[in-house]
């Protein structure tokens, strides 16, 4: 049995600070669907920018997610920004690798939960984000991250 080994860093908190919709509804529509319509498929265009900022001294990792989506009913800009905090023990280099992959992942449903109850809340059609595997942005984390001093 292989035993998973202890990430070395958790998130702290995390806080919408930008969010707006547009509503598309078409002219030649008779009613408008109620809430419980929801829109999983359809996505025209779905964009997600990390950036991040990494403060070594006080042991802590800002994560910025930029998410721009489009379907035929929407189109939202919504961005998080996720307080991640680390074990002194941890070294950087160690830490930077579980960071870079997986915050996004960690940070990403709560972003969609947002998204999701939002659009819910416009009394229109509810959009939900599918799962996505976001192992790919660490690349682009890992370019687009700061440190300060």
């Amino acid at each position: 049995m292989v035993k998973p080994k202890k990430a070395g860093f958790r998130l702290l908190n995390s806080l919408v600070v930008h969010s707006t919709i547009s509503l598309f509804i078409p002219e030649d529509e008779d009613s408008i669907e109620g809430p419980d319509a929801e829109n999983t498929e359809g996505i025209d265009r779905l964009d997600i920018d990390p950036k991040g900022y990494l403060n070594e001294k006080e042991r802590q990792f800002q994560l910025q997610l930029t998410c721009n989506v489009k379907t035929q009913d929407y189109e939202a800009n919504v961005v998080i920004i996720g307080n991640f905090g680390f074990e002194q023990h941890v070294s950087l280099k160690t830490l930077e690798n579980y960071f870079y992959i997986n915050s996004s992942a960690i940070l990403f449903p709560y972003l969609r939960a947002y998204l999701s109850s939002l659009t819910s809340l416009s009394g229109y059609k509810t959009l939900t984000l599918p799962l996505l595997n976001l192992s790919g942005l660490g690349d682009t984390l890992r370019k687009n991250t700061e440190k300060i001093t």
